[in-house]
């Protein structure tokens, strides 16, 4: 199943309507490359093969990383890296969502029903550590194991 459509693709930049320069073969074959991309990127929090119907920030995903690849296949190096271009534009587009989807901002859910949690584990990924505090293990003298008093007056539990 792919995530995103040559449609889609196509709509996304006017230089990808022009289909002698790049044909529907071509952004289907980049769809199928940017899904590869999305799919390990996102492995290890995403269960794919949950998914019934594409969410809307996995097809946005898609989308980005398969607009950016079909301009890198129609311009390649000819395009200047030190202007912000329409291949480094879909690039950051894709590097931000996939920032908001791993920092928990966006919820992992099915597109067909938002009941349906796709992660693989918990929906926000959050750290709960107290501040400033070391671990427990390799804290002691010489990186050793502490005792239970030891760790009591160095982080009170009911602190």
């Amino acid at each position: 199943m792919a995530y995103s459509t040559v449609t889609q693709i196509r709509n996304n930049d006017s230089k990808l309507n022009d289909t002698d320069r790049i044909s529907d073969a071509v952004i289907t074959d980049r769809i199928s490359i940017a899904d590869k991309h999305v799919e390990t990127d996102l492995s290890n929090i995403i269960n794919f093969s949950a998914i019934v119907v594409t969410p809307d920030f996995i097809n946005l995903l898609s989308q980005y990383k398969a607009t950016e690849m079909s301009l890198v296949y129609l311009y390649g190096a000819i395009r200047k890296a030190s202007e912000k271009d329409d291949i480094v534009y879909w690039s950051e587009a894709y590097n931000n969502m996939l920032d908001d989807i791993k920092s928990g901002r966006i919820e992992l859910v099915d597109g067909s029903d938002p009941a349906v949690s796709i992660a693989l584990g918990p929906q926000t990924f959050t750290n709960e550590a107290k501040n400033n505090i070391e671990p427990a293990l390799g804290t002691g003298k010489f990186m050793g194991w502490q005792t239970k008093d030891d760790l009591e007056n160095e982080r009170p539990i009911n602190a």
